[in-house]
């Protein structure tokens, strides 16, 4: 997935869609952090929208699981977001799913 980049369909509520082009992984990174942040606020009044991250995350999964490490690949077929995002920044995910 070296120099080749990845364009992401990201829209926020009440705002235009917007095409991001980027590295896949940085990508990936990004839209689990959105999506991770955006189950944590839930509660809020005006909770942040799933569906645009959601929608994203199986965008990308169609376009480079195939090519995705192993434990990366195995932790987004579990929806295991926070240890995919975990891997994706180098850090120790807790436990396996």
């Amino acid at each position: 997935m070296g120099g080749q980049t990845l364009a992401v369909y990201m829209a926020a509520a009440g705002s235009r869609a917007k095409i991001i082009r980027m590295d896949p992984l940085r990508s990936l990174q990004e839209t689990l952090e959105t999506y991770l942040a955006a189950i944590g606020a839930q509660k809020q009044p005006e909770p942040p929208p799933l569906l645009p991250s959601m929608r994203a995350l199986e965008a990308w999964e169609k376009q480079w699981a195939s090519q995705a490490d192993p434990m990366l690949r195995h932790y987004l077929q579990r929806r295991s977001y926070a240890k995919a995002l975990a891997l994706l920044k180098g850090e120790e995910a807790e436990g396996h799913s």
